[in-house]
């Protein structure tokens, strides 16, 4: 009875033994397998959010360090003046600073151009017009204009020639390259009412228009002064 009580104690050890040695194996390769897969995880993260400057990764790793250079577009001519020059480094510190390529800073300065020209060709067209709307006031005054416009203008030229300098001749005169500090004032209602009443004053001190005197000669020194002013005839 002894014996066989020993014997079942003894097989019964055996196969605890047996499950232990069968199970671990199962473990080790679990734990294997997570620490595999973590690693796996890892390298999958460090691929993703890191770039190595020398590589075929795609990125040139040029960033702040690339020398920015700036092709005009077809048509535009860009004198490279201080000023200019100075706007070109602004440019280009700004590229540096948000890591730009050659590309985005091309048509970064591009794009800065275009609207620049925008501005600057709605200003004049803006200003153009506010000439415009002094010639219609003049012409509408009822002092001015009307039928009496010539004589009025005839007598403001004398105004300006004889109290006028070729400083103040300028600013009445349109804007222009040959005239670039022009502002169109001839046309102003006001101007051609003080050039008027001065020149009524010339006319009692016995000052006499400039030339021989003839209409054609009178005409085109008016048209020269005002152009706007005979724009409508010029058209008709």
């Amino acid at each position: 009875m002894s014996d066989d009580t020993e014997t079942v104690e003894e097989l019964t050890e055996e196969a605890t033994s047996e499950e232990t040695v069968a199970e671990k194996p199962v473990e080790e390769t679990a734990s294997e397998d997570k620490s595999e897969d973590q690693t796996a995880d890892a390298d999958d993260s460090v691929g993703k959010d890191t770039k190595v400057l020398l590589s075929d990764d795609g990125d040139d790793g040029a960033g702040g360090d690339v020398d920015y250079t700036f092709t005009p577009p077809d048509g535009v001519d860009i004198e490279m003046t201080d000023d200019v020059v100075a706007q070109f480094d602004h440019f280009k510190a700004r590229a540096k600073a948000v890591d730009l390529t050659q590309d985005q800073y091309q048509e970064l300065v591009a794009g800065e151009i275009e609207r620049g020209r925008e501005a600057m060709t709605k200003m004049a067209t803006d200003y153009q017009q506010r000439v415009d709307g002094w010639t219609k006031a003049t012409k509408a005054d009822k002092e001015l204009g009307g039928d009496n416009l010539k004589d009025v203008l005839t007598t403001a030229k004398l105004g300006m020639d004889t109290y006028g300098s070729a400083g103040l001749k300028e600013l009445f005169a349109m804007p222009s390259e040959k005239n670039p500090t022009g502002l169109g004032l001839g046309s102003h209602p006001e101007v051609i009412r003080l050039l008027h009443r001065a020149g009524l004053t010339a006319k009692e001190d016995g000052n006499l228009i400039s030339g021989d005197g003839s209409k054609a000669e009178n005409d085109a020194a008016l048209r020269r002064m005002y152009p706007s002013m005979f724009k409508d005839e010029a058209a008709a």
